[in-house]
């Protein structure tokens, strides 16, 4: 940094949204949208997921960081239980609905 500079404080609002994407080669994101101050447009943030879980591991994988690991697979496996339990519910209403007004599936 430049020694000819002042220091200064912004306060600018700040929003985030977070997403998951998958690309149409199947590559996992995590996406984070950044709207600062009135700004419409947001910046957009993706991290590959296998980064995240690489950096993850190289970070917490030893000794000391496997009960972190242990913690964050947990988590991730009741997520994914989560989101499939939800598609089954989303899976037997199509049924039914289909069953209901004898809807063929084409």
């Amino acid at each position: 940094m430049s020694e000819n500079g002042i220091e200064a404080s912004l306060q600018v609002p700040v929003f985030f949204t977070n997403n998951f994407d998958v690309d149409e080669n199947d590559v996992s994101y995590l996406v984070t949208l950044v709207y600062v101050g009135d700004e419409d447009e947001p910046t957009e943030i993706r991290l590959l997921l296998d980064d995240v879980t690489d950096s993850i591991c190289d970070q917490y994988g030893d000794v000391e960081g496997y009960k972190y690991l242990c913690l964050v697979a947990h988590e991730l496996s009741r997520v994914a239980e989560f989101l499939r339990a939800k598609v089954v519910t989303i899976e037997d209403s199509v049924n039914a609905v289909s069953d209901v007004f004898n809807i063929a599936d084409d």
